[in-house]
């Protein structure tokens, strides 16, 4: 079945110079990933938050968004912009202002094993949601441009970071182990680790795997 994007939300976001890279669905919500292709200004996010729907999103959060480097919109088929998922780099400083102490630890994680960060704050239409804080660990881009890597040696930075990870988010036995079952059936198959996620606030990861094809 062919996924279908708002013509609406095309133009809109093209008026703000984003550029669709990515789209998918799960269940009734079609998921769009816009890339920013310029810097936004300020008075451009408000308009933008306004535009899709969100009107009362914090000054803090508007602020941060000069630094914003990915944006995903959550659509029901009803053309309702549900969710917005705001994806940013360089951001360190304020993103532990607004996620804690816990995403300090994660990205002391990340330089001990030379892993670049991309935050992630979820932002809900449905207030109960509320906010929620992502920070996702990746291998840096340029290491990945650089051909005569091979990609299961990259790989290998990510697996070192994984056992103080799990210790810092305090996993017991059964979540180790389910982890390291998981690794290792995807070894078998020759699919390797490529990304960590990790939700500050539930302690929740989620492992991303890409067999590069």
């Amino acid at each position: 079945m062919p996924i279908e994007v708002n013509n609406e939300l095309l133009k809109l976001m093209k008026l703000f110079d984003f550029k669709l890279i990515e789209c998918s669905f799960k269940g009734e919500v079609t998921r769009s990933m816009f890339k920013v292709v310029s810097k936004i200004s300020q008075k451009d996010v408000q308009k933008l938050f306004l535009k899709l729907g969100f009107n009362d999103v914090h000054e803090d959060l508007v602020n941060i968004c000069s630094n914003l480097s990915l944006l995903a919109i959550g659509t029901d088929k009803c053309g309702d912009n549900k969710a917005l998922k705001l994806y940013f780099k360089n951001i360190q400083e304020r993103f532990i202002n607004i996620a804690g102490d816990k995403s300090l630890l994660l990205f002391e994680i990340a330089k001990q094993n030379k892993l670049e960060v991309m935050c992630a704050l979820n932002l809900y239409k449905d207030k109960q949601s509320g906010l929620t804080k992502k920070i996702y660990l990746d291998i840096p881009e340029q290491e990945c441009n650089l051909q005569i890597i091979e990609l299961k040696d990259l790989n290998k930075k990510l697996l070192n970071a994984l056992p103080d990870l799990m210790n810092q988010l305090n996993f017991n036995l059964e979540k180790v182990n389910k982890i390291n079952n998981t690794i290792a059936v995807m070894h078998e198959n020759d699919v390797p680790l490529t990304c960590i996620g990790v939700d500050i606030d539930s302690s929740e990861i989620k492992l991303y795997f890409d067999h590069g094809q």
